[in-house]
Order: C-alpha cells, then sequence, then structure tokens
C-alpha cells in the first residue's frame, strides 16, 4: 500500500517550480504504465497499462493537472491474458482508443469508443483476431470515423507490414484493411495526425532503423509511396510526431557516436521540409524514449536519459523552426534503472504541455505521474539562423534533402537552475 503522503500527492498539485506543476494520476499495486494521453477541450483523457488486477489492462481517467482534478478509474478490459499498448483518439464529443490484445502466442487488434468520462458506448470490437502482431497501433478521428493502423506480420518474424481500417463513427469496418507500408522490415506505427482532410502516418521500419512519413486519405489510399524523414546513414529509435495547422514535428531518438541524441524535423502539411533534421540535445547518455506535441505557435519534445546514475526525464520547448524556445528543463531525478518504464506520452492544454510519464512510488510500484509545463515565451529572432534553410519538397518515395553539411552538434546548451523535480 502507498503511503499517506503519497495518496495526498494524488489529490492536490505540487508546484514543482514555477510554471511546473505535478499531479499523481495512478495509486494502486504493481505497475502502470504505457499512457496515451488528449485534451479534450475541457479535460485530459488518459489510457494505460495497469497490473493492480494480477495481468495487464487497459485502464481510463480523465483529469486536470491545474484544478487537481481526477476522474473516476474506468477498468476497460477484464481478460484472463494481456492488454497492452492503448492509444486515444479524440472526435469533439467523445474518445476512441485501440490497443493490443494478448492471448499467450496470439493478438487482437481492438477498438472501443468512449464517452467524454471514459465510460465504454457499447462492446469492444476486435478489428483482428488471432494474428501476430506488433503491440504497436495508432488511431485518428477522420471527421466522419476512425482509422486504425496496425503492424501485422507476414512470412516470419522479419516481416511487419503496416494496415489501415477504416471504421464509421459507430466503429463498425467499411470495406477491407488496406496495406500501406510492405517494403522489407518491421514497420512499427507511431503517430497518424489529421491535416485537414489528409492524414500522415509516421512509422519506425526497424530493421533499417529509418523514420518514414506516408501520406494517405481517410480510406487509406496513399499519395506516393513513403517518404524517409531521417537523413540518410542515421541509426533511428521509435519515433513521436505531432501537429498544428501549419506544420508537423517528428522527433526521434539517434545514435550517435558515443551515446545518442533527440533529433527533430520540421515538415509543412503536404510533407515537404521546413527544417532539415537537426539535434536539440548534445551528444550524450541514451535516450531511449521521446514524446512530441504541439500547440498553436510552439512545438514540445520531451524525452528519457539513462545514465549510471538512472533515468531522468527532460523536455524541451521549439519554436514552430524547430528553434529551442529555452533550456531543457529536467522534471525529475534520477530514478533506478531496472524497475521504471521508458514509456511517456505529450499533449496540450490551454496553459502548457502535460507530460504523461511513469515514476517509481514506495515501496515498489510505478505509477503515472502528469507534469505540466507553462509555455514560454520564445527568444528574439537570432541574426544569423540556427538551422539550415528550408528545402524543397522531396519527391515521393525520396529522402529529405541532405544539407551541405550534416548537422553538426554543438554545445549542451547554458545550464539554468533545474525545477525541483517530482517528488
Amino acid at each position: 500500500m502507498k503511503k499517506l503522503g503519497l495518496l495526498a500527492l494524488a489529490l492536490a498539485i505540487v508546484a514543482a517550480a514555477p510554471n511546473v506543476k505535478h499531479l499523481q494520476l495512478t495509486n494502486a499495486n504493481l505497475e502502470s504504465e504505457f499512457p496515451s494521453i488528449v485534451w479534450n477541450g475541457t479535460q485530459l483523457g488518459t489510457a494505460w497499462m495497469d497490473g493492480r488486477d494480477g495481468n495487464q489492462e487497459i485502464y481510463f481517467r480523465t483529469s486536470d493537472v491545474e484544478t487537481g482534478f481526477l476522474g473516476p478509474e474506468v477498468r476497460l478490459t477484464n481478460s484472463e491474458t494481456w492488454d497492452d499498448n492503448p492509444e486515444l483518439t479524440w472526435t469533439g464529443s467523445e474518445f476512441a482508443i485501440s490497443w493490443i490484445h494478448e492471448s499467450k502466442t496470439k493478438f487482437d487488434l481492438m477498438f472501443q469508443r468512449l464517452d467524454a468520462s471514459g465510460k465504454p458506448k457499447g462492446p469492444a470490437k476486435a478489428l483482428i483476431r488471432q494474428q501476430m502482431l506488433d503491440k504497436n497501433t495508432a488511431i485518428c478521428w477522420t471527421g466522419a470515423g476512425f482509422g486504425v493502423v496496425a503492424s501485422e506480420f507476414r512470412g516470419g518474424p522479419g516481416q511487419a507490414d503496416l494496415t489501415y481500417r477504416f471504421l464509421d463513427e459507430s466503429g463498425n469496418q467499411q470495406g477491407p484493411a488496406t496495406d500501406l507500408a510492405t517494403e522489407p522490415g518491421i514497420k512499427v506505427p507511431a503517430a497518424m495526425l489529421r491535416s485537414g482532410s489528409d492524414f500522415a502516418v509516421i512509422y519506425l521500419n526497424a530493421a533499417t532503423a529509418t523514420v518514414h512519413m506516408l501520406r494517405i486519405n481517410p480510406f487509406g489510399n496513399a499519395y506516393g509511396p513513403a517518404t524517409t524523414v531521417n537523413l540518410p546513414g542515421a541509426a533511428c529509435g521509435m519515433p513521436a510526431a505531432a501537429n498544428n495547422s501549419t506544420a508537423m514535428i517528428v522527433a526521434w531518438p539517434q545514435k550517435a557516436a558515443t551515446g545518442s541524441q533527440i533529433i527533430v524535423t520540421i515538415l509543412g502539411p503536404g510533407g515537404e521540409v521546413l527544417a532539415v533534421p537537426s539535434p536539440v540535445t548534445a551528444v550524450g547518455p541514451s535516450r531511449p524514449a521521446v514524446a512530441a506535441a504541439a500547440s498553436r505557435d510552439t512545438f514540445g519534445v520531451a524525452w528519457i536519459e539513462i545514465t549510471d546514475e538512472g533515468r531522468t526525464l527532460f523536455f524541451q520547448q521549439l519554436d514552430l523552426n524547430g528553434r529551442p524556445a529555452a533550456p531543457p528543463l529536467r522534471l525529475s531525478k534520477p530514478r533506478p534503472i531496472k524497475v521504471m518504464s521508458n514509456s511517456l506520452a505529450l499533449t496540450t492544454n490551454p496553459v502548457g504541455y502535460v507530460i504523461n510519464w511513469v515514476d517509481l512510488v514506495p515501496p515498489m510500484n510505478t505509477e503515472l505521474i502528469l507534469s505540466r509545463i507553462g509555455f514560454m515565451t520564445a527568444p528574439p529572432e537570432p541574426t544569423a539562423p540556427t538551422l539550415p534553410p528550408p528545402g524543397p519538397s522531396p519527391a515521393p518515395g525520396s529522402t529529405a534533402p541532405t544539407p551541405p553539411a550534416a548537422p553538426v552538434p554543438g554545445p549542451a546548451p547554458a545550464p539554468v537552475p533545474a525545477p525541483t523535480p517530482a517528488p
């Protein structure tokens, strides 16, 4: 059982530093991990995997970091095996969620509509039954229904293809599934983003360690082949992506000669490159996970760093050109490596960015924490750009343009006092 002081943390906002607030979202035995978070206009909706019941189930909760509000926890699954990696979307009036249900060696792709409080609207639906699937999915409201992307293994463990299913507003699949990405390798969906009447699917090819973007219409028909987002020769980890009405940010961990970096690129609505892939961190320790979000005027990136001291959470706000608006913020003290999860999610509310991350709480539980970082004022425009000038839009199937010289990491930003880490 948790200490009473920790329960009090779950019921009140803890001010960590000027313009930073923390709120404990879960308070249960065992693990709470793999969060997905969206803002519905008045509250945050979070879905996650929870081990309190002796196996892995999917839970949902609404919350508000600003007021400390915590809605009731809603258990969405009840199975004897495992349910993993939920992904949320918001339609304007309700939530919808996709996740993977495991039954030993086979998997189901599941879909469920939820009302604004998280209560299920009808039974969950299996879109794929008893197949070999990757545990990552992507889901997006199309304006008239839902698009769901899955990764299906075909012909052995070294080949997984992306498939797309269009569901009507009631969650009924319309027509057969569409193949999106079938090139060699294991393709893992990272995000599906709506841009006007079109969509962008961001994914990782785990076999080649490359990040790709594919533009499709609401029915899954692609506007040409996928485009490689990273620069040639890069070794990339799992990406994250977000967009606003003018641009899209794609961020990923990338191996360096020693350690790793967080790389970002900015793309236009049609996939044109507005800022070539460039580092927002100096070469440093392992950075296994990244999350991204977009406001009207800025982008935000959160990541995990692993050192000998443990895992630490960082955040960086960027302007619309991908330029840092302030030095990175360290939002947690180092946590033990072996008992911590790298999973995190990022969104915005009206006053800032909200990170949903996993923290260690005594005696030995992993709990979800919400950390809100207020929007920062961007610095004045520099006399010389900090990123190479935008290049032309890549032709379908081409890679992102190579700048005259590969980005050279500069020195780490000047240190600033870190906010008081989360308790």
